[in-house]
């Protein structure tokens, strides 16, 4: 037999020995059970509490357990998570009181109702009280804020007799005419929108008050009457 010949005798008992070695292995796997990976789906809260035990038991097995303490050394703090096979103390469970409306919300039926409050005639005369008092303290360009600040640098008597937005809302809310007929009124008289209050004004010093016999200053300069 040739060199050739038995080259091909040898690499044909190579593939007749792999053929073997197949067959076997196939017939293993048949008999074999199939290794089962569950799903998402298949994954049970049971399966996943013993999970969150497992981590639970790794975490505080690798160093001691320990607490963190707030500064009222009341309150403390842990890194790892709670022991879901203990059941929560009734203390660390937070009971948070829900929002209710009260007083004169109660009986509103609007949002409008519920955050405004009506005003009376003497609530409009602390309004103009308060900007008598804004120009006789000479603040009649300062800051609202100021005014109103709390921390030493404001007049006490603006704080105390409203709150600041409940002064900024009224202000915003003023009126002393007939808004639908301003527009033809101004385009005669630009005090129109004040133009009655101004008169009545006028009438009231007139009537309340009497200049002496020197000329009046105003603003420095000498008016003649």
């Amino acid at each position: 037999m040739s060199y050739d010949e038995r080259e091909q005798e040898r690499l044909l008992q190579l593939w007749r020995d792999g053929e073997t070695d197949e067959e076997a292995i196939g017939s293993e796997s048949e008999t074999e059970p199939e290794d089962h990976i569950k799903t998402e789906q298949e994954i049970s809260d049971e399966d996943l509490v013993a999970e969150e035990k497992q981590m639970y038991k790794t975490c505080t097995e690798k160093r001691p357990f320990f607490y963190l303490w707030e500064k009222d050394r009341k309150t403390k703090w842990t890194e790892y998570p709670r022991n879901l096979a203990v059941r929560t103390r009734q203390v660390d469970i937070l009971r948070m009181k829900l929002p209710y409306p009260k007083n004169i919300a109660r009986e509103a039926v609007s949002p409008l109702e519920c955050w405004v409050k009506e005003t009376d005639v003497d609530e409009i005369k602390a309004v103009l009280g308060l900007l008598y008092l804004a120009g006789l303290f000479r603040s009649n360009r300062q800051n609202l804020k100021d005014l109103w600040a709390s921390d030493g640098t404001g007049i006490e008597i603006f704080r105390s007799t409203m709150a600041l937005k409940r002064f900024q809302f009224l202000l915003a809310c003023l009126r002393f005419d007939d808004q639908s007929s301003r527009a033809d009124r101004r385009s005669l008289d630009k005090l129109a929108p004040i133009r009655a209050i101004f008169d009545r004004f006028v009438d009231h010093c007139k009537e309340s008050y009497a200049p002496s016999q020197y000329p009046v200053t105003i603003d420095e300069k000498l008016e003649a009457f």
